[in-house]
């Protein structure tokens, strides 16, 4: 086995993670990515020792996984979707020949 995918696995990060998508609503920002952002509740959390940093990590890297994953399965159906018109025109060209 090369590599092992997992696809629309946001629920479950959010819910392993649940402790930081709590603080995540306390940002005063809805868009923080929680890296340097002004009034971010979860790098607060991390300053005063109730949250490990470790912690906001690997929530970051799976965020970032799940994205890559779920946009380059986007992208296969995208072209298998694409493959697929163009075998139904050729078949269609080919029996209007006939």
């Amino acid at each position: 086995m090369r590599e092992l995918q997992l696809t629309e696995c946001d629920d479950g990060i959010r819910r392993t993670f649940s402790d930081i998508d709590a603080l995540a609503t306390e940002c005063r920002f809805s868009d923080c990515q929680h890296k340097a952002e002004p009034g971010c509740a979860v790098r607060q959390a991390i300053d005063e020792g109730s949250l490990d940093a470790r912690r906001l990590t690997n929530f970051q890297k799976l965020n970032a996984e799940q994205a890559r994953n779920t946009a380059s399965l986007q992208e296969r159906r995208a072209g298998e979707r694409q493959f697929s018109k163009m075998v139904k025109s050729v078949v269609s060209t080919k029996a209007r020949r006939k």
